[in-house]
């Protein structure tokens, strides 16, 4: 690469012998398929035409390796400098992130230099599949697909409040987010299912797989100086929900507790039932039979909230004499003298 450099540039205090110019400008005429690559001066005009395939780039930046030089909005009123005008420059920097200059200097000159204030840099937005414990400083920009309920917990340390959601981030990457006691309160009623996130200053941690089912190594604890910000911006190509799904003919040969997707024909609901916790509070459960394209059935009983909106649309439209299709995420195997599919309350 610095040998084209070389060839497309007229370097003022460097000589070349002509014989070396002539052999090594036919190597690179062979490497660009005979293509000539015009020379131009440096710095007047390092802009030349590229072509890819049928694509022709007209205006392409030769690397010269410029410095561009910055200068913060401190220093550029310390020093009054007038004259300024605005800029749709943008910079990016040796650590990815963004700097959008306020201003820049008029003149069309190798002097021209943006205007920036301190810390401006936008935060750099990783992909969830690239976290690991050697990053200390990541911000994920991901939707949310799935919200679990605000659940009270007692243990030998402390009584106290959980919930956690998940996140998919636009190349379909998923990660769970739990919150505890104040933040559990805090954030509960701010995360809402479809909205899209711009998180920081999580704490990662090893996946607990009991408790979750994502195929990811890691998860995030929500902590006090975590950011959570709404992002209003058009994020449709973030996808709205994630299955990961599993034939009904495949349930019988996994484990018990295992979790998994399903999608099915509603073929039946039963009508509800109240059944009594080993806490003697009360919880209302409906059982559902369920068919895929495998021809294989299964029993599919749904707890607590979800029979009031969910198993009650059901119940309606399979009164009417439809047969809804129906997909569950993160559902529990359970087996018994038959095979029966839970989700969990």
């Amino acid at each position: 690469m610095k040998t084209v450099q070389d060839l497309c540039t007229h370097k003022q205090k460097k000589k070349m012998d002509p014989k070396i110019v002539k052999v090594i400008g036919q190597l690179v005429d062979v490497m660009l398929r005979n293509l000539t690559v015009p020379k131009y001066v440096d710095p007047g005009t390092p802009m030349i035409k590229v072509r890819i395939g049928n694509v022709v780039i007209p205006n392409t930046l030769i690397d010269m390796g410029v410095i561009i030089k910055v200068m913060t909005i401190e220093r550029k009123e310390k020093l009054s400098i007038k004259g300024l005008r605005p800029t749709p420059t943008v910079l990016q920097m040796a650590d990815c992130s963004v700097v959008k200059p306020k201003e820049i200097n008029p003149t069309n000159n190798p002097y021209d230099f943006p205007i920036v204030g301190r810390n401006e840099a936008s935060k750099r937005i990783i992909p969830i599949a690239a976290l690991n414990s050697y990053k200390t400083r990541w911000t994920i920009k991901a939707r949310d697909t799935k919200k679990g309920q605000l659940h009270h917990f007692n243990n030998a340390r402390e009584d106290g409040k959980v919930f956690s959601f998940d996140l998919v981030d636009f190349d379909g990457d998923e990660i769970r987010v739990t919150c505890f006691n104040v933040i559990a309160k805090e954030f509960y009623d701010r995360i809402d299912i479809g909205r899209v996130f711009i998180t920081s200053k999580e704490r990662l941690k090893p996946t607990q797989n009991n408790f979750n089912h994502l195929n990811n190594e890691w998860e995030f604890i929500l902590e006090s100086n975590s950011e959570v910000e709404f992002c209003l911006e058009d994020n449709s190509l973030i996808p709205e929900q994630i299955f990961h799904l599993t034939r009904i003919s495949e349930i019988e040969n996994m484990k018990s507790i295992s979790m998994v997707d399903i999608i099915g024909v509603v073929l039946s609901i039963d009508p509800p039932n109240i059944i009594f916790k080993r806490d003697a509070t009360r919880i209302k459960k409906i059982n559902i039979q369920l068919k895929d394209m495998s021809t294989c059935m299964v029993e599919l009983t749904m707890w607590g909230g979800f029979c009031n909106k969910e198993g009650q649309k059901l119940q309606e439209m399979c009164n009417l004499g439809t047969f809804p299709i129906l997909a569950i995420e993160a559902a529990q195997i359970v087996i018994l003298v038959e095979n029966l599919l839970e989700q969990l309350p």
